[in-house]
């Protein structure tokens, strides 16, 4: 039976409302890309998802475009973006994601802590020389996500455009963007734990042989990593930009890592609008207001796109 939230389409099959409105108006979107938005909440936690499946030109964006172009006029307002490790995977990295995933028969956790450090730094150092290593392959290059986010940051005044990273590696940087807040730290770096000082490194660090600059000892330097349980960096000047962001955007995040989880919450308690880019929903997709889902390379560009074309 019909009712507020229901409607039929045009052959008698009734339809969430919100479905069909949106049938009406979504233009063509490639054929790799779904695209996914919330009904009113008719019950707690209760989120409608659908697939749409169509060839051409796309993806559609209702109103990130309008609330950039807008914002842009106003001095002091920014476009957010968080990054993770799905925008870095099409770049041949290996994601990691979640504490029972496995390195060289040992659970991530087992070497991605402070306890795993103290009790057995070889191990540690080990796991991330493998992984600076793999970074500096020359297969391992900023994919066309990274690039768009590069070329969108030029358009707009200095500081405007701001990627905030999950991300440990260095492929923001290599693609031309400026402004990024690495919160996990950053793999091509390490840090001396008497002195605080980082410094940028390629080669292997072993422990007891590779010695620090500043203290001179050959067992201080650790990675330059957020270890599990350890807080993220520069979590005090994200809250101050969401308080001036216009647009919120998330792009391959799982949404089940905090506080960067919450940036999008955050962001909407400060009138924000948000959007998610993902390959499929994540663990918060309800927090945003637009989701567009397919291949960072495919639907990150085709974003950028738009919102050049509308300036």
């Amino acid at each position: 039976m019909k009712g507020k939230y229901t409607a039929c389409t045009p052959n008698g099959v009734i339809k969430p409302r919100f479905f069909v409105q949106f049938l009406n108006v979504v233009p063509f979107i490639p054929s790799s890309t779904h695209v996914s938005c919330p009904l009113p909440h008719i019950r707690r936690h209760w989120y409608y998802d659908h697939n749409v499946y169509r060839s051409g030109e796309g993806p559609y964006f209702p109103r990130s475009h309008r609330v950039v172009n807008k914002s842009m006029n106003k001095q002091g307002r920014f476009v957010a973006v968080l990054t993770g490790a799905g925008i870095s995977a099409e770049s041949g990295i290996p994601t990691f994601r979640g504490k029972d995933r496995l390195w060289e028969n040992h659970r991530v956790v087992d070497v991605a802590c402070p306890a795993a450090y103290a009790r057995n730094p070889q191990l540690v150092q080990q796991f991330y020389n493998q992984r600076r290593r793999a970074l500096l392959a020359p297969s391992v290059k900023p994919n066309a996500a990274h690039l768009a986010l590069a070329k969108l940051e030029r358009q707009y005044d200095a500081g405007s455009v701001v990627i905030i990273t999950q991300n440990v590696d260095n492929l923001h940087e290599r693609a031309g963007s400026k402004r990024i807040f690495h919160i996990h730290g950053e793999l091509l770096k390490v840090r001396c734990s008497v002195t605080g000082e980082v410094f940028e490194i390629k080669e292997d660090v072993v422990h007891g042989q590779t010695r620090c600059h500043c203290c001179g000892k050959t067992s201080t330097l650790r990675p330059h990593i957020v270890w599990f349980d350890e807080v993220p960096f520069y979590m005090d000047e994200i809250q101050e930009i969401m308080k001036c962001t216009a647009l919120f955007v998330a792009i391959g995040t799982s949404g089940n890592v905090y506080p960067a989880a919450g940036l999008a919450t955050m962001a909407k308690s400060y009138g924000a609008r948000t959007l998610e880019m993902n390959l499929e929903p994540g663990e918060n997709c309800s927090d945003f207001d637009e989701c567009v889902y397919g291949k960072a390379s495919e639907i990150v560009p085709a974003w950028v796109e738009r919102l050049l074309q509308s300036n």
